[in-house]
């Protein structure tokens, strides 16, 4: 026989959707921050996510960088996490909705940050070098976050 379980409350539904958010934006952001490390020498792209914030001038700009990335995809994922405990959660939906917030991470923070508050030199070069590589952090964080929250229901 069956049990029925009762239906999550709307509270307890959209903490489970901000944790598993967090979690997947935290995991995502240190795959990224662990490739960038290894692409084009020793963490030499991690400078520039320093950068972002204005901390690039010190001799640790590159761990600077490093937990940049993990802690904008922590913040990204919390608000990945907030949209998608309003809707139903399905794989393809979770990928675009992290492709989507990739981009975004993309489009607000870099330009808009970078150049708009900390008064940096737009460069589009390397402005379109971090849309790859956010656009894979928003995929990572659309899988991750089906695959934990398709867990929790199970």
């Amino acid at each position: 026989m069956n049990a029925v379980h009762p239906a999550p409350t709307t509270s307890r539904q959209a903490n489970k959707g901000l944790t598993g958010g967090l979690i997947a934006g935290l995991i995502a952001g240190l795959i990224i921050a662990i490739v960038l490390f290894a692409d084009y020498g020793p963490a030499n792209d991690l400078r520039t996510a320093a950068s972002w914030i204005g901390l690039d001038h010190s001799s640790a700009a590159r761990l600077i960088g490093f937990f940049v990335l993990i802690i904008l995809g922590g913040i990204f994922g919390l608000l990945f996490g907030f949209a998608m405990s309003r809707m139903p959660n399905t794989l393809g939906r979770s990928i675009v909705a992290g492709l989507i917030t990739g981009f975004v991470w993309w489009l607000i923070v870099v330009p808009i940050i970078s150049v708009l508050i900390h008064n940096m030199h737009f460069d589009f070069g390397s402005y379109l070098y971090y849309f790859v590589p956010l656009l894979a952090y928003g995929m990572l964080l659309g899988t991750i976050y089906y695959q934990r929250t398709r867990r929790a229901y199970l």
